[in-house]
Formats: structure tokens, C-alpha cells, sequence
């Protein structure tokens, strides 16, 4: 698994500080109300320190002070809604084929790097309730998942405030 910067996630760091270091300089007379809050994300919680889309990968965004974290959103082939980014499990995990035909229990067998799982929506949203970090969710397979079982999910959990 390469856990290395890209030169593009490098240029777009740079572009995000670049726009936003002239609010940063602004003088402490400048109300808040003339320069937005500025959020700290971390893409995937981060792929430079854990696994992608892992809980350590949002508890480590968390630590740092990240305000948010983007994950991911899935949905396997029995319907159980799971965080991870691409349609096939052969990039961040040690195994092959598509999430959408593998049910849970065969995705929760594989490694997905470092001895991490691929967290359940559930699991996730539970790490969000619990910390001060919210959830930016990526819905990938919108077509295959149940928006219901999804907003039941939040619900649950107590945690509509937190997620966007």
C-alpha cells in the first residue's frame, strides 16, 4: 500500500493554504463575520498515516485537530453499508473482487492494512458520536444504497448533527 503524498494532493494542499493564509494574515480587528471559519478535512481520515478510511485513519485525523473527515460509503452485496473508496477491495485491502458482491462477513475477513477492518457505517458514525470530529460521507453507490437504512443508521446512532 503506498501511504506516499502525490504531487497532486501536494498542488492542492498548497492551492487550499494559498487561499487561505491571506485570511489568516488578516488583522484581528477584521470581524469573523467578514471571513468565513475555515475547517480542517482530512481526505479518507488519512492515507499517509493509517489505512484509508480505517478507524485509526479518522482517530489519527482527530488527533491532529482535524475539525472533519471524508470517508467513503459502499454498500455490499447483502445490503450492509460499509466505508471504503473504490468499487473493488484489491487496492486497500489483501483481497480481490467488488465490494457490491462480496457480503459483509468476507469484507470484515480482510485486512485492510496495518491488521485494520473496513469499518461499518455503523462502527464509523459510533467513532463520530463519540468523538468531536464530523463526517463528511462520499456516497459512492448511491443507486445501491438503502437512503432509509442510512438515515436509520443516523438516527441510531444520534449523530444527524455531525454528518454532512
Amino acid at each position: 500500500m503506498n501511504r506516499s503524498v502525490s504531487l497532486w494532493q501536494a498542488a492542492l494542499l498548497v492551492s487550499f493554504l494559498m487561499s487561505v493564509l491571506p485570511a489568516a494574515q488578516a488583522s484581528e480587528e477584521t470581524s469573523a463575520a467578514t471571513h468565513p471559519q475555515v475547517l480542517i478535512a482530512s481526505h479518507r481520515g488519512s492515507v499517509s498515516h493509517a489505512p484509508e478510511n480505517t478507524l485509526a485513519a479518522f482517530r489519527w485525523a482527530e488527533s491532529i485537530g482535524a475539525d472533519l473527515v471524508e470517508a467513503d460509503l459502499r454498500v455490499a452485496k447483502d445490503g450492509s453499508l460499509v466505508v471504503i473508496h473504490d468499487a473493488r477491495v484489491n487496492r486497500t485491502t489483501n483481497g480481490r473482487g467488488e465490494v457490491r458482491r462480496l457480503p459483509l462477513t468476507a469484507l470484515k475477513a480482510l485486512d485492510a492494512g496495518d491488521g485494520e477492518l473496513i469499518p461499518t457505517i455503523e462502527e464509523t458514525l459510533a467513532f463520530v458520536r463519540s468523538s468531536r470530529i464530523q463526517l463528511l460521507l462520499d456516497v459512492k453507490d448511491s443507486r445501491g444504497i438503502d437512503a432509509e437504512a442510512l438515515v436509520a443508521a443516523l438516527a441510531q446512532q444520534r449523530v444527524a448533527d455531525q454528518v454532512l
